[in-house]
């Protein structure tokens, strides 16, 4: 944690920085938000390939009610992150490289 000190520089060179160069500023901010994002997006795929790893392994050992609720969890988690980083407008979802060598 920065002191009330430190903390003062801080916002004084951030207002020196806007000031002087607003288009550097615009793209620090951007940057540290899409940083925050893409660890976010990370989060949740993994927690959603975590899930649907757990689900399928409860199945296969027989335990076929907690294989649904990981399942579920997993599909809660892909409803969630569809809602919280919709696609951008403008740019088409592009095919995986894989799945285009095929058509």
């Amino acid at each position: 944690m920065l002191s009330e000190r430190e903390q003062q520089a801080l916002d004084e060179i951030e207002r020196g920085i806007s000031s002087d160069d607003p288009r550097l500023a615009a793209a620090l901010r951007r940057s540290r938000v899409s940083r925050q994002a893409w660890w976010t997006r990370l989060v949740h795929d993994m927690v959603i390939v975590f899930s649907a790893m757990l689900a399928i392994l409860c199945v296969v050992l027989g335990q076929v009610g907690a294989g649904f609720v990981a399942g579920l969890f997993a599909a809660v988690v892909v409803v969630v992150r569809r809602r919280r980083f919709p696609a951008r407008a403008g740019s088409p979802r592009r095919r995986p490289s894989w799945l285009r060598r095929l058509s």
